[in-house]
């Protein structure tokens, strides 16, 4: 393997584009979406939800390290994921955190309206 390709030395490095893992589960009040992004911080995440999508999407940044010799297997790259949404969820009650490198976000599941009494009107 060549220093390029360990992580070593001055040739520039083309950028990687990563699909980052991602648990979902199932709780009471909707889904959970649990990213692994190691290196992203928030400024370097998008979190956006479109009609029946849900995008993940940013930058892996890793800080420079000083010295001639170090091996890095993790390098900086983009990071993209979609996830088809149902009519179920509530897309205006989305929320998403992140901390440590692990995204979380919380895809609620849209309250049904209350029955309510239709009244019939005799003509």
């Amino acid at each position: 393997m060549s220093r390029d390709e360990q992580g070593k030395g001055g040739g520039a490095s083309r950028a990687r584009t990563y699909v980052p893992a991602v648990d979902i589960y199932q709780t009471e009040e909707g889904r959970v979406l649990v990213a692994d992004l190691p290196g992203v911080s928030r400024e370097g995440l998008a979190v956006q939800v479109e009609p029946h999508l849900l995008v993940i999407s940013g930058r892996v940044s890793v800080p420079e390290v000083e010295g001639e010799e170090h091996l890095s297997e993790f390098q900086p790259g983009d990071f993209y994921r979609v996830f088809t949404l149902s009519d179920e969820a509530d897309l205006e009650g989305i929320v998403a955190s992140i901390s440590a490198g692990v995204l979380e976000v919380r895809v609620p599941r849209r309250r049904p309206a209350p029955g309510r009494r239709i009244e019939v009107k005799v003509e």
